[in-house]
């Protein structure tokens, strides 16, 4: 799957209300909640 863009079509042409993310727990990898943010909003906001 292509980053930006690509992503943002391919949400809409699934007609996706929900997208569920998953890994390692925050125990296991403490600053993986933060990471996992930061790529959602970057993936969603580009232009």
């Amino acid at each position: 799957m292509c980053a930006g863009r690509g992503w943002r079509r391919w949400l809409i042409d699934h007609r996706v209300e929900v997208l569920n993310v998953a890994g390692p727990r925050a125990s296991q990898a403490p600053d993986i909640y933060r990471a996992a943010r930061a790529l959602i909003v970057e993936l969603l906001t580009r232009s």
